[in-house]
């Protein structure tokens, strides 16, 4: 009876850990997955290291318990060698693409885009639409990120809308 006992204290206290390991790896997983998307954190959703931690806990849990290689002294080391060996960043980042909504992000990219240039001086005459199907013909998400800032709209409008003014008129 202390066995099973020893076995769910054990499993108590190995739930938080596993979920912090998997939360921590998650995390830098989204990390990576921000950096080759080449955006800003805000377009991405920053609750995804905690979905993915909640969606995998009791899973990963369940298959480190059955091991039966861990006790009260090892427990957070054998955790870490156990997620190490187990889960690694290139599993967590396939978990946050299928969270993530690549299609979503660029609409938000493009809108907070069309939003700022279509307030900048002189290109707040051309209507919206023009903007929105301009910043749609940029297929890079990181290119059109680059093109955010009031000094980036001059190359922006150099590359993608040469023909603005006539738009204006």
């Amino acid at each position: 009876m202390d066995e099973i006992i020893d076995k769910n204290e054990l499993r108590q206290q190995a739930k938080p850990l596993i979920f912090d390991g998997i939360y921590k790896k998650a995390q830098e997983a989204l990390d990576t997955y921000i950096d080759e998307l080449g955006v800003k954190k805000l377009y991405v959703d920053p609750q995804v290291p905690q979905k993915i931690a909640n969606n995998l806990q009791d899973d990963v849990l369940d298959e480190f318990m059955s091991l039966d290689e861990t006790n009260e002294e090892t427990l957070q080391e054998d955790i870490k060698d156990f997620l190490e060996d187990n889960y690694d960043v290139y599993f967590l980042q396939m978990e946050v693409e299928r969270y993530e909504d690549e299609d979503k992000i660029r609409e938000n990219l493009e809108n907070d885009f069309v939003l700022a240039i279509s307030n900048a001086d002189p290109y707040a005459k051309v209507a919206k639409g023009y903007w929105v199907r301009k910043a749609h013909d940029v297929r890079d998400l990181r290119e059109l990120q680059r093109y955010m800032t009031d000094e980036a709209f001059d190359t922006f409008v150099e590359t993608y809308a040469p023909d603005w003014e006539e738009a204006a008129k």
